[in-house]
Protein backbone atom coordinates (compact mmCIF):
# COMPACT_ATOMS: atom_id res chain seq x y z
CA UNK A 1 0.00 0.00 0.00
CA UNK A 2 1.39 3.37 -1.04
CA UNK A 3 1.38 6.32 1.31
CA UNK A 4 0.62 9.60 -0.44
CA UNK A 5 1.31 12.27 2.15
CA UNK A 6 2.58 15.07 -0.04
CA UNK A 7 0.17 15.75 -2.94
CA UNK A 8 2.64 18.24 -4.47
CA UNK A 9 5.25 15.53 -4.93
CA UNK A 10 5.37 14.11 -8.44
CA UNK A 11 4.68 10.40 -8.74
CA UNK A 12 7.17 8.13 -10.39
CA UNK A 13 6.07 5.82 -13.18
CA UNK A 14 6.26 2.79 -10.85
CA UNK A 15 4.13 4.52 -8.19
CA UNK A 16 1.61 5.50 -10.89
CA UNK A 17 1.44 1.88 -12.09
CA UNK A 18 0.77 0.72 -8.52
CA UNK A 19 -1.86 3.43 -7.98
CA UNK A 20 -3.59 2.56 -11.27
CA UNK A 21 -3.74 -1.08 -10.20
CA UNK A 22 -5.26 -0.10 -6.84
CA UNK A 23 -7.65 2.33 -8.60
CA UNK A 24 -8.99 -0.39 -10.90
CA UNK A 25 -9.47 -2.64 -7.88
CA UNK A 26 -11.36 0.15 -6.06
CA UNK A 27 -8.90 0.45 -3.19
CA UNK A 28 -7.60 4.02 -3.58
CA UNK A 29 -8.27 6.88 -1.21
CA UNK A 30 -9.31 10.38 -2.23
CA UNK A 31 -5.77 11.67 -1.76
CA UNK A 32 -4.38 8.85 -3.92
CA UNK A 33 -6.91 9.59 -6.65
CA UNK A 34 -5.92 13.29 -6.57
CA UNK A 35 -2.27 12.32 -6.96
CA UNK A 36 -3.19 10.00 -9.83
CA UNK A 37 -5.19 12.76 -11.48
CA UNK A 38 -2.27 15.17 -11.17
CA UNK A 39 0.04 12.54 -12.66
CA UNK A 40 -2.26 11.80 -15.61
CA UNK A 41 -2.87 15.51 -16.25
CA UNK A 42 0.79 16.36 -16.87
CA UNK A 43 1.92 17.37 -20.35
CA UNK A 44 4.93 15.11 -20.60
CA UNK A 45 3.08 11.90 -19.84
CA UNK A 46 4.72 8.68 -21.05
CA UNK A 47 2.82 7.13 -23.93
CA UNK A 48 2.02 3.93 -21.99
CA UNK A 49 -0.31 5.99 -19.73
CA UNK A 50 -2.35 7.58 -22.58
CA UNK A 51 -4.97 4.82 -22.49
CA UNK A 52 -5.40 5.29 -18.74
CA UNK A 53 -5.72 9.06 -19.18
CA UNK A 54 -8.47 8.60 -21.78
CA UNK A 55 -10.19 5.86 -19.81
CA UNK A 56 -10.26 7.86 -16.59
CA UNK A 57 -11.24 11.09 -18.37
CA UNK A 58 -8.26 13.15 -17.22
CA UNK A 59 -7.88 15.43 -20.21
CA UNK A 60 -5.64 18.46 -20.22
CA UNK A 61 -8.63 20.77 -20.71
CA UNK A 62 -10.39 22.21 -17.71
CA UNK A 63 -14.14 21.94 -17.39
CA UNK A 64 -15.76 25.36 -17.66
CA UNK A 65 -17.21 26.49 -14.38
CA UNK A 66 -20.94 26.91 -14.47
CA UNK A 67 -22.24 30.34 -13.61
CA UNK A 68 -24.91 30.61 -10.97
CA UNK A 69 -28.35 30.87 -12.51
CA UNK A 70 -29.78 33.08 -9.77
CA UNK A 71 -28.02 36.31 -10.81
CA UNK A 72 -29.39 36.44 -14.40
CA UNK A 73 -32.86 35.55 -13.11
CA UNK A 74 -32.68 38.36 -10.59
CA UNK A 75 -31.57 40.77 -13.31
CA UNK A 76 -34.47 39.84 -15.62
CA UNK A 77 -36.87 39.87 -12.69
CA UNK A 78 -35.85 43.39 -11.76
CA UNK A 79 -36.24 44.55 -15.37
CA UNK A 80 -39.71 43.02 -15.54
CA UNK A 81 -40.67 44.64 -12.22
CA UNK A 82 -39.49 48.04 -13.47
CA UNK A 83 -41.55 47.68 -16.66
CA UNK A 84 -44.67 46.67 -14.74
CA UNK A 85 -44.14 49.65 -12.40
CA UNK A 86 -43.75 52.03 -15.35
CA UNK A 87 -46.96 50.77 -16.99
CA UNK A 88 -48.79 51.12 -13.68
CA UNK A 89 -47.55 54.69 -13.21
CA UNK A 90 -48.56 55.67 -16.74
CA UNK A 91 -52.00 54.15 -16.20
CA UNK A 92 -52.46 55.97 -12.87
CA UNK A 93 -51.08 59.36 -13.91
CA UNK A 94 -52.78 59.60 -17.31
CA UNK A 95 -56.39 60.78 -17.17
CA UNK A 96 -58.72 58.08 -18.44
CA UNK A 97 -61.51 60.41 -19.64
CA UNK A 98 -59.79 62.53 -22.23
CA UNK A 99 -62.34 64.61 -24.17
CA UNK A 100 -62.70 63.98 -27.88
CA UNK A 101 -62.34 67.08 -30.02
CA UNK A 102 -61.66 68.29 -33.55
CA UNK A 103 -60.54 71.57 -35.06
CA UNK A 104 -63.01 73.00 -37.60
CA UNK A 105 -61.89 76.16 -39.36
CA UNK A 106 -59.34 76.81 -36.60
CA UNK A 107 -61.90 76.48 -33.80
CA UNK A 108 -61.75 73.64 -31.27
CA UNK A 109 -65.05 71.76 -31.15
CA UNK A 110 -65.98 69.07 -28.62
CA UNK A 111 -69.62 68.68 -29.76
CA UNK A 112 -69.79 65.23 -31.41
CA UNK A 113 -72.82 66.17 -33.53
CA UNK A 114 -70.97 69.13 -35.09
CA UNK A 115 -67.85 67.02 -35.72
CA UNK A 116 -69.90 64.25 -37.39
CA UNK A 117 -71.79 66.73 -39.56
CA UNK A 118 -68.55 68.36 -40.70
CA UNK A 119 -66.98 64.98 -41.47
CA UNK A 120 -69.99 63.89 -43.52
CA UNK A 121 -69.97 67.17 -45.46
CA UNK A 122 -66.27 66.70 -46.25
CA UNK A 123 -66.89 63.15 -47.47
CA UNK A 124 -69.77 64.34 -49.65
CA UNK A 125 -67.53 66.98 -51.25
CA UNK A 126 -64.89 64.39 -52.03
CA UNK A 127 -67.38 61.98 -53.57
CA UNK A 128 -69.01 64.70 -55.71
CA UNK A 129 -65.60 65.80 -57.02
CA UNK A 130 -64.97 62.24 -58.16
CA UNK A 131 -68.35 62.19 -59.92
CA UNK A 132 -67.44 65.39 -61.77
CA UNK A 133 -64.39 63.71 -63.28
CA UNK A 134 -66.46 60.74 -64.38
CA UNK A 135 -69.11 63.02 -65.86
CA UNK A 136 -66.60 65.04 -67.89
CA UNK A 137 -65.12 61.80 -69.24
CA UNK A 138 -68.58 60.64 -70.31
CA UNK A 139 -69.27 63.88 -72.13
CA UNK A 140 -66.42 63.28 -74.51
CA UNK A 141 -67.34 60.83 -77.17
CA UNK A 142 -65.01 57.87 -77.34
CA UNK A 143 -64.28 58.63 -81.00
CA UNK A 144 -63.37 62.22 -80.21
CA UNK A 145 -61.06 61.06 -77.41
CA UNK A 146 -59.24 58.66 -79.73
CA UNK A 147 -58.88 61.39 -82.42
CA UNK A 148 -57.50 63.87 -79.90
CA UNK A 149 -54.94 61.37 -78.63
CA UNK A 150 -53.86 60.40 -82.15
CA UNK A 151 -53.47 64.05 -83.06
CA UNK A 152 -51.28 64.67 -79.98
CA UNK A 153 -49.02 61.72 -80.84
CA UNK A 154 -48.75 62.69 -84.52
CA UNK A 155 -47.75 66.28 -83.62
CA UNK A 156 -44.91 65.09 -81.37
CA UNK A 157 -43.17 63.21 -84.20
Amino acid sequence: MLKINDTKRKLTNEEADALLQRYYEGLTSVAEERALKAFLSQHSLPSRFEADRVLLGYFAEQKPKSKPVIIPLMRWGSIAAALVGAVFLVKVLMPSNQPCYAYIDGQRSTDMAVVKAQAMASLHEISSARDEVKESARQLNNDELVREQLQIFSENK
